[in-house]
């Protein structure tokens, strides 16, 4: 034991440590790719509005798991009845009142779609009536507007 001691491992020894280092080193990356698969990165800056995941369960690629709420490109959703909509269409100037705010802020129409196949404003009267259609506005603000909060009431006073 000596003598094996001051000569140090054989060729055949050191071949074995060699491609344990290499093994190990493969599996190490291994695991690295499978931790890097269980971080979750936001594409974007925001606020956590709905946490739908747990930790430890299991989840497919592309459910849902956190929803974001981005803060720094504030936007607001009405539903308009299209008899209401008063000649406002993509890119039309704005104005909305926040509750509890004086001044009212400025935006911009960015996106303006129908709710549904289907009139949801149903006639009142047989006759000289038609049922209507809710269209949804999104409107833009600038990014300097007062600090808003999924939620809260607005509204579209043009």
């Amino acid at each position: 034991n000596h003598a094996s001691a001051k000569t140090g491992p054989t060729a055949y020894e050191r071949a074995i440590a060699s491609a344990a280092v290499v093994a190990a080193a493969a599996q190490l990356t291994v695991l690295e790719r499978r931790l890097d698969k269980t971080v979750l990165v936001a594409p974007v800056d925001g606020t956590v509005r709905v946490v739908a995941g747990e930790v430890g369960e299991a989840v497919r690629a592309g459910q849902t798991i956190i929803a974001i709420e981005v803060t720094e490109q504030p936007w607001l959703s009405f539903n308009v009845r299209e008899d209401r909509l008063g000649g406002i269409t993509v890119g039309s100037a704005v104005y909305v009142q926040v509750a509890g705010q004086a001044a009212p802020l400025a935006g911009v129409v960015t996106e303006l779609a129908f709710v549904g196949q289907f009139a949801t404003w149903q006639a009142e009267r047989a006759v000289g009536d038609h049922d209507r259609n809710t269209l949804r506005l999104r409107v833009e603000l600038p990014p300097n507007a007062a600090h808003l909060e999924p939620g809260m009431t607005v509204w579209l006073v043009q």
